[in-house]
């Protein structure tokens, strides 16, 4: 089954990089929860699709569509970390920003259930039992 998830967070993976919201949404449970990065700072969580599309919103309110490339994914049975490097632009300031991120994708049954996002690999991996 692990396997499998891996693959179906590539896939959603493949989606974000065309940054479709529609089908990225389709990725997701209906009771997704997006834990953002800030979101013990700002307590901004988000839930279901109709968050996966807040989310989505307010980043694209803010910032250009991002590029993404994915740099490293490990399998961690129903978790999938994933490591990404953005790169966009801020709307108003024209900013160049590139960061990397740390994802962990929870999957139930067949579908991206959780998703918090890291500032680093390290916590990614340890928050689903893994070392790098």
């Amino acid at each position: 089954m692990s396997q499998e998830n891996v693959e179906i967070v590539l896939r959603a993976c493949a989606t974000w990089r065309r940054f479709e919201p529609k089908a990225i949404a389709s990725f997701y449970t209906q009771d997704a929860e997006i834990v953002s990065l800030w979101a013990e700072v700002f307590g901004r969580t988000f839930h279901g699709r109709d968050g996966l599309f807040k989310w989505m919103r307010d980043f694209s309110a803010a910032f250009e569509r991002p590029d993404l490339e994915y740099e490293y994914v490990a399998d961690a049975g129903d978790d999938v970390v994933v490591l990404e490097h953005v790169r966009t632009r801020g709307r108003t300031s024209g900013a160049e920003v590139s960061l990397m991120l740390a994802i962990v994708y929870t999957v139930r049954d067949g579908l991206i259930a959780r998703q918090v996002l890291y500032e680093d690999l390290p916590p990614a991996l340890e928050a689903v039992g893994l070392s790098e």
